[in-house]
């Protein structure tokens, strides 16, 4: 996984001013999208639904996981690199803003420096909770029930966070109702 977000950052800093990531990343389509898979995992939460592999997905993951077990280091090399595409989700943000400076600064040695350092940030506590997860960590109970509803909540803030940039407030709440509103009724004549 270091070395996949190493490789990545070094190719920002080479390519990265061209691609304008940025300006990507803002546009409605890319907003919409993630305001909508937000909303949707901020309902799945709240229990409105349940996410889960289909059965068969499930069995070729599985078997292609002992499959790389078996293979030695090299197989487990490969899972490590495509652990990323699971870690990803939690490391977008960090990721898409680092990325956006590498890209800013077109050097390949900073991109892969600053790429190995937040991956090895990443791994190293994965490791941790893998080898010491079973003693450390608090066995799951109806505690659990107010943590999801708790970030259902936050996934639901961060979908309107992102589509307010696409819509327009009405100019007369920022230009005079906003005050009417806020001033005590004392103060009108």
């Amino acid at each position: 996984m270091a070395l996949t977000y190493a490789l990545v950052g070094v190719l920002m800093g080479l390519f990265g001013a061209g691609l304008n990531l940025q300006a990507r990343l803002q546009s409605a389509p890319v907003l919409f999208t993630f305001a909508v898979l937000f909303t949707l995992f901020a309902l799945a939460m709240f229990g409105v639904f349940n996410l889960n592999l289909s059965p068969r997905l499930a069995n070729r993951i599985d078997a292609w996981q002992a499959r790389a077990q078996r293979s030695g280091p090299a197989g487990l090399a490969v899972a490590g690199a495509l652990s990323v595409l699971v870690v990803s989700p939690c490391v977008t943000a960090p990721l898409a803003g680092a990325l956006v400076f590498i890209s800013s600064t077109g050097d390949a040695v900073i991109g892969g420096t600053a790429l190995l350092a937040l991956a090895l940030g990443m791994g190293v506590p994965l490791l941790l909770v893998g080898t010491f997860g079973a003693t450390l960590l608090p066995r799951s109970g109806a505690w659990m029930n107010g943590v999801k509803i708790a970030f259902g909540l936050l996934l639901l803030g961060v979908a309107i966070w992102m589509i307010e940039r696409l819509v327009a407030a009405p100019s007369h709440f920022y230009y005079g109702q906003r005050w009417r509103l806020a001033r005590p009724l004392s103060w009108e004549r």
